[in-house]
């Protein structure tokens, strides 16, 4: 009996050694890394006519989920339909913010990089941004949501 252990020990072990070299996948799926990709900031430019302290506002940026929004919600009545934003990005080439023209049914198109000035509009809900690595071998889509109470609480 005790010269049987050391031969299915050494057997064991061997179906074992087998058993995992078979488990490698011929194909591997590759995962993307969106680092270059990532938004680091995001904030709202400062404009009293909308509501004070504007710029100040915090926006979460759930890298995970590609979701950036903010959780304390604006006041009642906040005319969001002509909002500028800054957005920080590690390494972007290109930040492209696609929103709906209001009364039509198209969608614009604007790059904050190219144009940080030009305002956002977020009245008629999230809006989608696509930020592109420098190299351009990568790419992010986020839902933009700037949240507004609709009742006074």
């Amino acid at each position: 009996m005790t010269r049987k252990l050391p031969i299915y020990f050494i057997l064991s072990l061997l179906v074992g050694c087998f058993a995992a070299s078979c488990n490698e996948d011929p194909d591997p799926v590759q995962s993307s890394s969106y680092a270059n990709c990532a938004v680091t900031s995001f904030s709202l430019a400062k404009d009293d006519s909308v509501v004070a302290a504007l710029d100040s506002v915090y926006f979460s940026i759930d890298l995970v989920g590609a979701r950036i929004f903010n959780a304390d919600s604006l006041p009642v009545g906040t005319d969001v339909s002509k909002l500028i934003i800054k957005v920080g990005t590690s390494s972007a080439s290109a930040c492209d913010i696609t929103f709906p023209i209001p009364g039509t049914k198209r969608d614009t198109t604007i790059n904050i990089i190219e144009s940080p000035n030009d305002s956002i509009n977020f009245s008629e809900g999230p809006v989608q941004m696509v930020v592109k690595s420098y190299d351009g071998q990568a790419q992010r889509a986020y839902t933009v949501s700037v949240n507004v109470h609709k009742e006074i609480p």
